[in-house]
């Protein structure tokens, strides 16, 4: 037979309600304070990812190439295709805008790749509103 270790009683829930006005002003305080603290020295949550250039035009090129090419009856298959083909003329094309102006202004050779590079990163990296 096991040894039973007798068990103390269960603890009883306090009566809060019978707390003094005093403990029940100072436990009022005490909260309020916490609260205080917690939207003070919270930080705040991060802003919403918006997406980059690019995602924005892929986006506008899906949705909205897609419907248009879809109105005209291009098979399926294509419109893969004409999307990309349609995503890679819009950075040409402002890649190329912007090769023709530096090369305007006599910047060229390694300065003219660094921007043109640099630029092309951009579009990956701007955010849209």
């Amino acid at each position: 037979m096991a040894n039973l270790v007798p068990q103390p009683p269960p603890l009883s829930r306090p009566d809060l309600f019978r707390l003094s006005p005093q403990f029940q002003r100072q436990m009022i305080e005490k909260w309020e304070r916490e609260r205080r603290n917690r939207e003070l020295f919270t930080p705040p949550p991060p802003p919403p990812q918006r997406p980059s250039l690019g995602d924005a035009i892929r986006r506008y090129l899906d949705n909205n190439l897609d419907r248009l090419m879809s109105d005209l009856g291009i098979p399926p298959p294509l419109r893969r295709h004409v999307r990309n083909a349609a995503s890679d003329a819009i950075g040409s094309g402002a890649t190329e805008a912007l090769n023709r102006a530096l090369t305007g202004m006599g910047v060229g050779g390694e300065a003219k790749q660094a921007i043109t590079a640099s630029v092309r990163a951009a579009i990956g990296v701007i955010r849209v509103r």
